[in-house]
Parts: structure tokens; C-alpha cells; sequence
């Protein structure tokens, strides 16, 4: 009787361990639409970046539509936004696992002091893993965007 209660007891812990990590996610997997880049330790929320640019460069866009561009994204459900810097540097780093990432500079969300000035991230080849542009003139500077979103 004893050995059945053993096993009994090991087959509920087992059971319980699957059920709370069914609904796990973690960083790299598909969720909500994009690809997990932030998950907290539960694995229960983080943020998602889109698969797809929101914009591409094309010479008539400027942070504003950027931002309006990510904010208008729907893939399951409102909530997309220009990542924030660190955001940003993390989908470089994540550029292959996201994919479709051009080799230009991508806005973020994340403004100086008087908010004039955006930061960007270069993902063109041979500029290093983490090189970052300069904060850039959010009204006559044309760059790619790329929503991210919070679960």
C-alpha cells in the first residue's frame, strides 16, 4: 500500500509540473502573433516582436508614422508599439530567430530629453553585433520600423 501511495504521490507532482508549464513561453517561441524576445521567470508575460516590418524605408516616413505604423498593427490584437532602445538591441541580437529583418537602421520608441531625437539600431552587415546609430532627427530621418508588443 505504501509503494501505491509513492507512486500515487509522484504521478500527481508530475501531472502538476506538466500543467503549469503547458502554458509556459519562452524567449524564441511563436506567441500572440510574434516571436517571444522578453519573458518573465514564470514565462507567463513579456514582450513579442512582429515577424514583418510595419516600414520600410522609403524616404517619405518619419518616427511619427513609425510610430503610428506599429501602433496600427493587429496581428492578435491591439497593443503593438516602436520597441524602446533596449528593445531594439535585443531584436539585432535575435535577427535570425525573428527573421525578415532588413539591412537598414531600425527607430525605437525611445526619445531624448526634449524629444527631437530617436535612438536607432543599425542592422546593416559589418557594423558589430551592438553598434547603435546615433540618436536621429525624428522628422527628416527614414528608417524601418518594427512593432513589438507587451503579454
Amino acid at each position: 500500500m505504501k509503494i501505491f501511495k509513492n507512486l500515487l504521490v509522484i504521478i500527481l507532482i508530475t501531472f502538476t509540473i506538466t500543467s503549469c508549464n503547458k502554458n509556459r513561453v519562452e524567449v524564441g517561441d511563436e506567441h500572440l502573433g510574434g516571436i517571444v524576445i522578453v519573458v518573465d521567470d514564470k514565462g507567463k508575460n513579456g514582450v513579442i516582436a512582429a515577424k514583418k516590418d510595419q516600414m520600410e524605408r522609403s524616404g517619405v516616413d518619419d518616427w511619427r508614422k513609425a510610430k503610428d505604423f506599429c501602433a496600427a498593427y493587429d496581428l492578435g490584437g491591439p497593443g503593438w508599439r516602436l520597441p524602446t532602445k533596449e528593445e531594439l538591441i535585443i531584436m539585432k541580437d535575435m535577427r535570425n530567430i525573428i527573421g525578415g529583418f532588413k539591412n537598414e537602421v531600425y527607430w525605437s520608441g525611445t526619445l531624448n530629453e526634449d524629444g527631437t531625437r530617436a535612438f536607432t539600431q543599425n542592422f546593416k552587415p559589418n557594423q558589430g553585433f551592438f553598434i547603435v546609430s546615433d540618436w536621429k532627427n525624428i522628422n527628416t530621418c527614414f528608417y524601418c520600423a518594427r512593432a513589438v508588443k507587451d503579454f
